[in-house]
């Protein structure tokens, strides 16, 4: 191995072994969120998803938190897309749990990286059955915590997604904001 690659090596294995000690010396808001909490959300993404141009929607989330950082969650919602196959307008209704770990990055902020699943079920305006969309994602959920009880997320998530026996990449943003209790 060359000395580059392994001084790479290296720094990446220190990093990761920290990870965990430096959390936990993090003090402050975000320190006490990560050791057990409670969050109401609602948020919303935008994605594409196979045959769909993109789709958005408004979602209620509730994340538990505990052991330390242990992030499970669970979300339900409506969802509007826009098809290039359908005519016009898809319209439908999500759910989807996930899991993961909350680690604290500094006095308010933490870094939740996330597997998540979701179902979107979605109708269009013609006597067509219903299409449903399954969509698996890595999630990375950047949360910040400016206020007592209020915490405001950032979401990527990337995987992948299948709709009548096809994958496709899956890709989402969104923004939520929530009440801890």
């Amino acid at each position: 191995m060359p000395p580059r690659s392994r001084t790479a090596l290296a720094v990446i294995t220190c990093l990761l072994g920290s990870a965990p000690m430096a959390a936990a010396e993090v003090p402050g808001p975000a320190r006490q969120h990560a050791n057990g909490s409670t969050t109401l959300y609602v948020g919303s993404e935008l994605a594409p998803l196979p045959t769909v141009g993109a789709i958005t929607g408004v979602e209620a989330t509730i994340r538990l938190i505990r052991l330390g950082g242990l992030t499970i969650d669970g979300r339900a919602g409506g969802a509007l897309a826009f098809s290039a196959v359908a005519r016009g307008a898809l319209y439908g209704a999500r759910a989807g749990v996930g899991a993961g770990w909350s680690v604290p990055i500094t006095r308010r902020m933490l870094l939740a990286p996330m597997l998540e699943y979701d179902l979107f079920i979605l109708w269009d305006s013609t006597a067509t059955p219903a299409v449903d969309v399954h969509r698996l994602t890595g999630e990375l959920t950047l949360s910040t915590l400016p206020y007592p009880h209020v915490v405001v997320d950032a979401v990527v998530a990337v995987g992948a997604a299948w709709v009548n026996g096809a994958r496709d990449l899956a890709l989402a943003i969104g923004p939520r904001i929530g009440v801890a209790f």
